[in-house]
Formats: structure tokens, sequence, C-alpha cells
């Protein structure tokens, strides 16, 4: 999942995912909600999932003021969609949002969106790997990285080091045990991101109301 993917929509064009990730999850059981991963950050803050919700790839994070943020990978291979979703009445139970990459002056996808909450959602290269991540509110860097080789995605916490763009990260896989003991993060390196890894293009749209969806009651359970 190294690619770079483009293809940024124009302004005002439906966003066609809306109906499709709405359906996923609302047929979403416990053949569609797969346990492909689940990471605990190792600040207690969040849990980071991976899981297929119906015929979509959800690389998401579940956050302290029970928020969720993320991408979600579309059944068709296009570009990721960007995801926000808060809770509302009701068990497991959410108001979602999404759109697509921001674009910059020339339409240009940047992989790049922002939450209300504050949090930056970035789905782009380092590399050879593909990182689908959150930039937090207190500077952390959580989310998830698919590997060059098409393994199952490593779960990534990152803190700031003091010196700009520079990070110190550490990864995981997913956790077997229902309480994620006995399996760590482990330090990786020192990450330095381009100057404008984060930045948002000023032409950066506001995401967009996809509807109210219920996640299956374990989807943030580890297995």
């Amino acid at each position: 999942m190294s690619t770079e993917r483009t293809g940024g929509r124009a302004k005002g064009r439906p966003r066609p995912w809306g109906v499709v990730l709405v359906s996923a999850i609302l047929c979403a059981g416990p053949a569609a909600a797969q346990d492909r991963g689940i990471q605990l950050t190792p600040d207690g803050a969040r849990t980071l999932v991976n899981k297929d919700v119906g015929d979509e790839r959800w690389a998401i994070s579940l956050n302290p003021d029970e928020t969720v943020t993320g991408n979600v990978f579309r059944a068709d291979g296009g570009a990721p969609a960007f995801l926000y979703c808060f809770p509302v009445d009701g068990p497991d139970a959410f108001s979602c949002w999404g759109a697509d990459a921001c674009t910059d002056e020339s339409g240009l996808a940047r992989n790049i969106q922002r939450a209300s909450n504050g949090v930056i959602l970035v789905n782009k290269d380092v590399g050879a790997e593909r990182y689908a991540i959150n930039l937090n509110p207190n500077g952390t860097v959580t989310g998830n990285v698919f590997r060059r080789d098409g393994g199952l995605p490593a779960f990534l916490f990152c803190t700031p080091t003091g010196t700009p763009h520079v990070y110190a990260c550490s990864g995981a896989d997913a956790c077997t045990t229902e309480d994620c003991a006995g399996e760590p993060f482990a330090f990786v390196a020192d990450v330095t991101l381009p100057d404008d890894f984060f930045e948002l293009p000023p032409t950066c749209d506001a995401l967009a109301l996809v509807g109210e969806v219920s996640l299956p009651s374990s989807f943030f359970t580890p297995p």
C-alpha cells in the first residue's frame, strides 16, 4: 500500500462513498467486522483499530473524548476517505462525518484532512510505507503503518522530541489477549517528517455528514 493515491474531488461533487459506508456499517456483524487488529496506545489514551466493516477497511482511533477519527479504505481500491464520528444516544452509536482528501489550488489531492475536534488526519507515504495516522491535539501521532511486504499493518505511537518535525516512534502488532498485556509498543526510531507533512492547504473542505451508524459492540475490544 505504498503507492501514492491522488484524485481529489471537485467542490460540490457528491461523495458516493458515504452511502456505501453507511450500508457497510449497518450490515456489519461478527462475520463482517473481523478482528484483524486492535491495540492500546502506551499512554492509555486511545484505542487503535484496523478492521473490516462490510467490504471496507477501517484504520481508526477511538479518542479520549469518545470520538472516532481515521481512514476508510474503499473496496474498489480508490483513494481512502477521511472519517470523524462522535457518540450519540444509543449503545455503540455514532454520528459520522467524512470527506475525500483536501486539494490544493491546482486541484491535486494532498492526502490530508481535519476533524472537528482538532485532529489532523493524514494518509501519506513515508519512504516505502503508507502512514494512515492522526496528529492529535496533544502533539502525539497515532495510527497505522501499512507494510510494503503486504503483511498485517503495524500500529504506531509517536511523541514529539522537541526538535521540529522529529518524532520518537514506537510500533506494535495487534493484541492477541483481552487486555493487550505483554504486547507493548517497542521503540522503532526517531522519524523526521517533511516540514509540510501536517500542513493543510487553504482550500481544504470541511467534512460532510454521512449519517448515524452503529458499530458492533466488540469493535473496540481486544480479542
